[in-house]
């Protein structure tokens, strides 16, 4: 017994949570030539000095640990980082209690891994218990370092709005929590998390917000001269990063007065000897786009030779997309367009491959489902852990109850066999009689789904075909007509605001499947509604030397642009499809205090009386054909009835058989 308890003690010293003094000492140097960013010394020194025989198993883990981050962080070796990671969760089970750090750090890596191989399920799992241990965790420091690990997995994966609200509670925890003693903590992470904030907000193209917050972080960096001022190169860099960010946004801003200092500022200290110089060449192109719109070719393609000089080895797809992206537009403002082709099928590649590097296996709606269902499977897991004694007298019970039951069910089934059969047929009647009566009624209803399937699927391909088809006519028209280069701008343009109506109707199926039927709607003026939408209609309506005359007037209304959109879309479409050539289509707004009417006048043949009555209603002129042979799918109508009415508006029309048809939509009007 003595020996046993001298053996158990022994091995309990073993496996303290704890790292010796001999360890913490390699470590420490490793922890300063990181630091300073001298990322392959650190490493060498580490795997070189630190002695796995002599070490303590807690010695071991935390080593492990290290060089897991290490190789998942800078050289991005997997391979190499689930070898270290492995090791790590072989020696788990000796620490009964292991800290937060260690348990963060574990879950996060391996949900890096599981991503990494396409194992949605695991990754999932992972990213949750990692996050529930965040959300319990008193360890600040902890929790902020973890938290901004999460982030950065998150902002990677492309879920920038998720990032960023937890980029935030990263700057948060540090602004509650503050500790002056940790650079690190209390300068690094709280300015990286501001910056990459601003980040998130450039990727979702909301650049007011972006500037907001590239500006805070310049005020924690200013704030921070004074009171680190021997880490005085660490902040410089960090002030650089965030002025060529912030130039960049002023840049997309078309504001060249502000982002030209931002820009050479970033680009001066980056170049610094042990300074980050691949920002330096990403900043350098934002500065070459600023000359290239500012019209200083020279100066822009003195740049560009610069940065690719430096990315003729580079494998950073992205940069090297950046640099072909803006030769393209130099080359198209300078006019040499055989160079502008051949930077474009250079940039459309690199694209290419932009979309498979970052290609997804993440989807929102797996993360919400996920969340949940780990959840659950945690919560499982510590009900079973905690009750596991209550389990087995529960079973017992159970078990004995059913025994009872079983022993009271012969004993009955003997006295009174012959009941209990006749009993027992009845009952079977009546539940067959019942599952045969719901088996009609979800066949029924599946019948009723089907069929209200097939009527949506079809309004969303006729919606479709209007954005579609104004796209190949202005294609047409760019082949067929000799244009200059702004006329060809100006068509293009028009083939992307179709292309973007068109998608966003995409972006209708798919909240139509999530049952997302909220109307969203926002205050705008008709003009800006009526305006793209003739733009867009009036190659059509040249084809058929058919004229439109406009007058509108300056009034608001709070509707959902793009559905409004496709109401008067609609409506112009079809005056164009049933207009004789030479003839006038007028579109005119008029206004009392509370409405406002849109008118739509065309000279075209009308419609038939008898079909007049069923107009609103779907297919009712399917086969009607436009003057000049145009096909008719009868559904759009329908469709602009159900959008006015879901605004609380009205529509209707006057039609004289070969004469022409006027339509009115009248909607609440907003008045200041």
């Amino acid at each position: 017994m003595l020996l046993f308890i001298l053996i158990f003690c022994v091995a309990c010293s073993q496996n303290e949570n704890h790292v010796s003094a001999d360890a913490q000492g390699v470590f420490n140097t490793y922890d300063s030539l990181m630091e300073v960013q001298k990322y392959s010394d650190a490493i060498s020194t580490l795997q070189n000095n630190f002695n796995e025989n002599e070490a303590t198993d807690y010695d071991r883990l935390t080593y492990y640990q290290l060089v897991a981050r290490y190789y998942s962080d800078v050289p991005l070796d997997l391979k190499t980082t689930e070898i270290y990671l492995d090791s790590f969760e072989m020696l788990m089970p000796l620490f009964e209690n292991l800290n937060s750090e260690k348990l963060g750090f574990y879950y996060l890596k391996k949900a890096k891994l599981a991503g990494a191989k396409q194992d949605y399920d695991q990754a999932f799992y992972y990213f949750y218990k990692c996050k529930q241990l965040l959300d319990v965790n008193v360890d600040f420091k902890n929790k902020q370092y973890y938290t901004n690990e999460l982030a950065v997995i998150l902002f990677k994966e492309g879920y920038y709005s998720v990032a960023k609200d937890y980029f935030k509670e990263v700057y948060s925890i540090g602004t509650k929590h503050p500790d002056l003693s940790d650079f690190g903590y209390s300068f690094l992470l709280k300015h990286m998390s501001l910056n990459n904030v601003g980040v998130a907000f450039e990727r979702m193209n909301e650049l007011d917000s972006a500037s907001l917050y590239y500006n805070m972080a310049l005020d924690v960096v200013e704030k921070n001269l004074k009171i680190y001022p021997e880490k005085l190169n660490r902040i410089e860099q960090a002030k650089a990063i965030t002025n060529g960010n912030l130039g960049g946004v002023y840049v997309k801003q078309k504001k060249y007065t502000d982002a030209l200092p931002l820009l050479v500022e970033s680009i001066n200290s980056n170049l610094k000897e042990g300074y980050d110089k691949n920002d330096a060449i990403l900043t350098k192109i934002k500065l070459a786009q600023l000359y290239n719109e500012t019209h200083r070719y020279d100066t822009c393609f003195a740049l560009i030779t610069e940065v690719e000089k430096y990315l003729s080895t580079s494998t950073n797809i992205e940069a090297l997309y950046r640099v072909e992206n803006l030769k393209y537009s130099y080359y198209i403002n300078i006019k040499d367009f055989a160079k502008a082709i051949t930077a474009n099928e250079k940039r459309l590649i690199l694209n290419d491959s932009l979309k498979v590097v970052n290609k997804r296996g993440y989807t929102k709606e797996n993360f919400i489902k996920y969340n949940e269902l780990v959840k659950s499977q945690i919560d499982l897991e510590l009900y079973k852990s905690s009750n596991r004694v209550k389990s087995i007298y529960l079973y017992s019970a159970a078990a004995l109850i059913v025994m009872c039951t079983v022993l009271i069910y012969v004993l009955l089934r003997v006295r009174k066999q012959q009941k209990a059969h006749i009993e027992k047929l009845r009952k079977l009647n009546l539940v067959i009689a019942s599952t045969n009566n719901q088996l009609q009624e979800s066949l029924n209803s599946l019948e009723l789904l089907q069929e209200d399937n097939k009527r949506y699927q079809k309004l969303i391909v006729h919606d479709l075909r209007a954005p579609l088809t104004s796209i190949l006519s202005l294609i047409n028209l760019i082949k067929l007509e000799e244009t200059t280069n702004e006329s060809v701008i100006q068509y293009i343009d028009l083939v992307e605001k179709s292309g973007n109506k068109a998608m966003l109707l995409i972006a209708e199926i798919l909240k139509k499947e999530s049952n997302n039927t909220s109307l969203e709607t926002k205050v705008t003026s008709l003009e800006s509604i009526l305006s793209p939408c003739i733009q867009m209609y009036q190659s059509h309506a040249l084809k058929k030397q058919i004229s439109i005359t406009t007058h509108i007037e300056m009034h608001d209304v709070n509707v959902n642009v793009d559905k409004m959109w496709r109401v008067f879309s609609n409506i112009l479409a079809n005056a164009i499809k049933f207009s004789n050539k030479n003839s006038v289509i007028t579109i005119s707004t008029h206004a009392n205090d509370k409405k406002v009417l849109i008118v739509f006048k065309d000279e075209g043949i009308g419609i038939p009386l008898e079909k007049q009555k069923d107009i609103f209603n779907t297919y009712a002129m399917k086969g009607q054909q436009g003057t000049s042979g145009e096909v008719s799918y009868g559904m759009g109508m329908f469709i602009c009835k159900q959008i006015v009415e879901a605004h609380g508006g009205k529509i209707w029309f006057d039609s004289i058989e070969n004469k022409g048809t006027t339509f009115y939509v009248e909607l609440d009007r907003v008045v200041e």
